[in-house]
């Protein structure tokens, strides 16, 4: 004789997440996010390095030319072998006129935030040494500013490539989080 079985006690499975808790959009627009604030930056250095295209030069004089360095500060276990890892930077000042107003300048290019190799930058100041004369675009709009090296390298282009990413990556998440359920 077959004996019933008894009802289940087991409890459904809760979700990992609360029903109605903002938690799961959080994550994918917090992607989205900082997808478009690392594009916004790299667009900012983009239409910058475009726009100075079209502004005037006049010959200046390099007062300073070195390379600068930071020292990156990485937590973690705290264990190093080796040197720390240093951001390499170059610091080129110079002095122009325009209208015969003295300025002095200390933007070498657009993507000076970019880290470079000291090799990289040693080979900057050595064109670059005190006293030569170099090449440099101005804003006519504000002649305070201005740089040397109108190219935007391939940097701030870096910035849209991971901004895009990050952006995609959310958009995805959205996708198959909400959308495709």
């Amino acid at each position: 004789m077959d004996s019933p079985t008894a009802p289940s006690t087991e409890q459904p499975a809760q979700p990992v997440v609360p029903k109605g808790s903002p938690l799961p959009i959080a994550f994918p627009l917090g992607f989205m996010g900082i997808g478009a604030l690392v594009g916004a930056i790299g667009f900012v250095m983009v239409s910058r390095a475009r726009r100075s295209r079209s502004w005037p030069s006049v010959e200046g004089t390099v007062t300073a030319s070195d390379v600068t360095w930071t020292e990156r500060i990485e937590h973690g276990d705290g264990i190093r072998i080796g040197r720390r890892p240093r951001d390499h930077h170059v610091r080129i000042e110079y002095a122009y006129s325009v209208d015969d107003n003295t300025h002095r300048g200390t933007k070498y290019s657009f993507a000076d935030a970019m880290s470079k190799s000291e090799g990289m930058c040693r080979k900057i100041v050595e064109r670059h040494p005190v006293g030569s004369k170099v090449e440099v675009f101005y804003d006519p709009k504000d002649p305070t500013k201005a740089v040397l090296d109108r190219s935007t390298g391939c940097g701030p282009w870096m910035f849209f490539v991971v901004g895009g990413g990050f952006f995609a990556m959310g958009l995805a998440m959205t996708y198959f989080m909400f959308i495709r359920r």
